[in-house]
Order: structure tokens, then sequence, then C-alpha cells
């Protein structure tokens, strides 16, 4: 089996998974994220979720555990963030991830592989900056664009 195929079946994998608890969110998981996750926590995750939307799903969906992911999830199921914008942030989130390390592994072997794992969190928040970088450039040029 190719990287390419696992590393797109892994991506799908999660987007389903996320999208279970997704509709767990929009179903009344406000009630499930008081009992699960701290108040100071989930009040931060919310904060992040109204300042920068999409992005607040796909940077975490970037990072290795122990990073929070899921409380992410679970908050754009309870603020309604539409599907469409959900599964893409998911998509790209964790298919940068998957296939960023699908592309080390067959170019550097398990010496790439040692070194994601001993390097997990170094190599998550560098992940992540690029994609926060590549938004911000996004967001910018789409404002340049659009006609005032």
């Amino acid at each position: 089996m190719r990287s390419s195929d696992v590393a797109t079946m892994a991506t799908l994998g999660s987007v389903a998974g996320c999208l279970a608890l997704y509709y767990v969110g929009r179903r009344g998981g406000n009630a499930l994220l008081q009992k699960r996750f701290k108040g100071g926590m989930v009040e931060r995750a919310s904060d992040l979720m109204r300042k920068y939307g999409a992005m607040a799903l796909i940077v975490p969906a970037l990072l290795p555990p122990p990073a929070p992911f899921k409380i992410f999830v679970l908050l754009g199921g309870v603020a309604n963030i539409p599907l469409r914008t959900f599964v893409i942030s998911i998509a790209v989130g964790r298919g940068v991830r998957y296939f960023g390390e699908g592309m080390l592994a067959v170019l550097y072997g398990k010496q790439a592989l040692d070194y994601i794992h001993e390097n997990s969190r170094t190599v998550g928040l560098v992940l992540a900056l690029l994609v926060l970088v590549a938004g911000v450039g996004y967001y910018l040029w789409k404002k340049r664009t659009q006609p005032t």
C-alpha cells in the first residue's frame, strides 16, 4: 500500500470521526462541553473559535496529542459552524499532517518517523505556524482583491 493511500484513509477516517462529534455538538453538546472540559478551557476555546473561525479548527487538527483538538471539534458543532467549512477545515488540517508525515517517511524512511515521534510537538507547531501564515496571507489577499 502506498503512503498516499494510507494518508488519504487516515484523513478520511479522522474527518468521519470528527463529524460524529460535530453532530453531538449540534444536538446539545454544550452540556457535554461543560461536563467534560474545565470552564476556563471552554471559554478560551470559544474565544478562539469566535475570533479565528475555521483556523481555530485547522491549527489543532495539525497538532499531535496531547494538544487539545476534540474540544474544538465539539465546539464546531455547538457553534453551528457550517458543515462544509467544518469538513474542509478538518480535512485540510489532518490532510497536511498525515500527508506531510507520509512524505517524510517516503523520503527519509524510519529516520524521519523517529524524528517526528521524538519531536512531535515541535513538528506540529511548525506545521501549525505554516498553515497559520498561509491562512493570514490568504485572508489579506482576499481582502485586498475585494472591491470596496
